[in-house]
């Protein structure tokens, strides 16, 4: 679907597209890495990361790993439903579970991942364009906009851009 993408929005400008459960679970599993990248806390990695797509809603799950300065586990859950702007999505829900001892709770409490996951959330279009984006410039494309809706089983993006 990038390299599509990629040639659509370099030669016309726009690309529209169907996402799958598979596709929105890799972009939200670019936005996990993202937020792991943007820390110098912790050494991290996402180890599980899928997304379901069900009645006009999508909810991703994740599990990172933490490696240093503890051991530990994270678990998201994240719901995502079209809001009332029917050229975009909103956060419904968003569950983090930390797994690990005393100590790692603590360290992870310091890191402040739920915050900065409601953070970058808190616009998922503009979560979604950021990852799209990320990818799309190695392609040789360059993303401006970015519309999305839920249909009931996928998620429907309409692109525009032009040749990075």
């Amino acid at each position: 679907m990038l390299d599509e993408a990629a040639a659509a929005l370099r030669t016309k400008g726009e690309y529209e597209a169907e996402l799958s459960d598979a596709e929105l679970g890799a972009m939200m599993r670019s936005i996990v890495e993202s937020l792991i990248a943007s820390q110098s806390v912790a050494t991290a990695r996402v180890v599980q990361a899928s997304a379901r797509i069900l009645d006009g809603r999508g909810t991703g799950t994740g599990v990172v790993q933490v490696l240093k300065p503890v051991e530990a586990t994270v678990q998201l859950v994240c719901t995502l439903r079209n809001s009332a702007d029917p050229e975009s999505i909103e956060l419904e829900n968003l569950k983090v579970k930390q797994e690990g001892g005393f100590a790692a709770k603590l360290a992870l409490k310091s890191v402040n991942l739920e915050g900065r996951a409601r953070e970058a959330l808190a616009d998922p279009n503009q979560a979604l364009s950021a990852a799209l984006a990320s990818q799309l410039q190695p392609r040789g494309a360059r993303l401006t906009s970015l519309a999305t809706h839920f249909g009931d089983s996928t998620l429907h993006v309409r692109m525009r851009g032009g040749p990075a």
